[in-house]
């Protein structure tokens, strides 16, 4: 269950997230709005963070979160569990989209709140450790799909709470096991490392007045039956596809997909080319804010991501001279028909000598 609602942006009353394979999903560093350059994500009236998906904002916009961040990520023999390059407020910089650094990466700006799916990685209070501002309502969920969730207390500082009753009333943190309140924190006190076996939130509310640096939590997943995905991880379902050509259908098709599916599907590279065409789409719509951040499919064009799609908006067909990777992905609610793609060598298109997956 969510225990947050996201607040309505107010950028622009008719603002869509376009899904298609012409726009990335990611942030364009940097953006004009309103004839001022940014080179990272901004506020808008509400608080919420955002960020334009084109070089001058014409209405093209997502919401920011550190969904796409990998921690820790491996990049020049070193693991990061932060963004590299970052100022003193946590902006600039940029993380990694992989494990381990190929090229895919994401700009870093400030966050506060989101959902956490990955298995380990760290979050903290926007603009650590400078004092974070004041009027806000953050909520991170750390998402434990089946395993056991550790957290832990790198650094914490709230504004302090009543000295004679000892209650938090003003800044404080709250720490919520699947719907259930175990707590408020403020000051310099904290509950310390925690298991959990339900999803993890995180409230940080404070007040119009006095702050502190915030905190750092680092948390951890274990025995989960979620799988981080990149080119070379390998996935409960999907395989390598092999032969002149062949057709898949998306598991359960054409009745419905089954929640929480995580399937890759590789071709590898040839020198004439494969053709890649979806003939059937019919995925979960896409968030109003988010774009495609429930059920989506992703194109890999070798460790390039080429887009990611949802809703009846299809990947473009397409010949591809490098490896190509197909990503589904799921979450835990809503499911519809699937899909049905196929792919062929230019020269000998519906030929039907394929072996399609390799037994």
């Amino acid at each position: 269950m969510m225990l947050f609602i996201f607040a309505v942006l107010t950028v622009a009353a008719s603002a869509q997230v376009v899904t298609d394979g012409d726009k990335p999903e990611a942030c364009h560093f940097p953006f004009e709005y309103e004839n001022v350059t940014y080179t990272g994500c901004i506020r808008n009236d509400l608080g919420a963070l955002w960020c334009s998906l084109d070089a001058v904002y014409v209405g093209n916009w997502k919401e920011c979160g550190e969904e796409e961040c990998i921690y820790p990520f491996n990049y020049d023999n070193h693991d990061w569990d932060t963004c590299v390059g970052a100022d003193h407020n946590g902006d600039g910089g940029w993380c990694s989209l992989d494990p381990v650094y190929v090229g895919n990466s994401a700009q870093c700006g400030k966050h506060c709140g989101g959902v956490l799916s990955h298995d380990s990685g760290h979050f903290n209070t926007p603009d650590y450790p400078t004092p974070y501002d004041n009027n806000l309502d953050c909520f991170w969920t750390v998402q434990a799909h089946g395993g056991v969730i550790t957290i832990s207390f790198q650094d914490f500082s709230l504004q302090p709470g009543d000295p004679i009753f000892g209650t938090c009333e003003n800044d404080y943190m709250e720490i919520f096991s699947g719907t259930n309140s175990l707590g408020r924190w403020c000051g310099t006190s904290h509950p310390g490392e925690g298991v959990f076996h339900d999803d993890v939130t995180i409230h940080l509310v404070s007040d119009s007045s006095i702050t502190s640096t915030g905190f750092k939590i680092k948390y951890k997943v274990e025995g989960s039956n979620h799988h981080e995905f990149g080119p070379g991880h390998e996935d409960y379902c999907g395989d390598a596809l092999h032969g002149h050509d062949g057709e898949i259908m998306s598991p359960g098709f054409p009745i419905a997909y089954e929640n929480n599916v995580d399937c890759a599907w590789t071709l590898s590279g040839k020198s004439h080319g494969t053709v890649l065409e979806f003939h059937d789409f019919a995925l979960e719509k896409p968030s109003l804010y988010q774009g495609c951040s429930y059920d989506y499919v992703e194109i890999f064009k070798g460790n390039e991501r080429v887009g990611r799609f949802c809703g009846d908006t299809a990947p473009p067909t397409e010949t591809y001279f490098q490896d190509v990777t197909v990503r589904f992905k799921t979450d835990a609610d809503t499911v519809d028909r699937g899909f049905r793609f196929s792919w062929h060598d230019p020269d000998v298109a519906g030929s039907g000598e394929g072996s399609g997956v390799l037994p």
